[in-house]
């Protein structure tokens, strides 16, 4: 895990340190989806990595949480803060988190193919490409009309 992390510019400090509940970063994860796709969300994602896995800051915290929201861009420290102390996609997280585990995730990461498919772990593209090529010769394409 400590030389996937370190792929992407993180370091992991130590291995089982503490484990924080995320509901509120992954509230402002998703919110930096929305206004920003994935390239806002991967910004704000490595922030916060950083912040736990180096720097072993409370993810929770919304201080903390806003201050890594306006340094990457998405927001104003105060309008983080707005957002933090609101309801605003608290039900779209649990429901995320209640669907993942219906679907028996008791880990991440996971990437789920076509609602079928998983691969769970921090994995190489390797693995990502490898698993690409062995589904491809599963996929059949839809059944098409032929027009005149």
């Amino acid at each position: 895990m400590a030389a996937r992390a370190l792929e992407f510019g993180v370091t992991l400090r130590r291995p089982g340190g503490t484990v924080w509940k995320s509901t509120s970063a992954n509230r402002l994860l998703l919110y930096a989806y929305q206004k920003g796709g994935q390239n806002a969300q991967q910004n704000l994602l490595t922030e916060l990595f950083r912040a736990h896995h180096e720097k072993e800051e409370d993810i929770e915290d919304f201080l903390i949480l806003a201050e890594y929201a306006e340094k990457t861009g998405l927001m104003s420290h105060q309008e983080a803060c707005m957002f933090l102390e609101s309801n605003e996609l608290c039900a779209e997280v649990e429901e995320r988190v209640e669907k993942s585990r219906s679907m028996g995730v008791l880990s991440i990461p996971l990437t789920v193919i076509n609602g079928k498919w998983s691969i769970s772990g921090a994995q190489s593209s390797n693995v990502y490409y490898q698993a690409s090529l062995s589904l491809c010769g599963k996929w059949k394409p839809a059944k098409t009309t032929r027009l005149l």
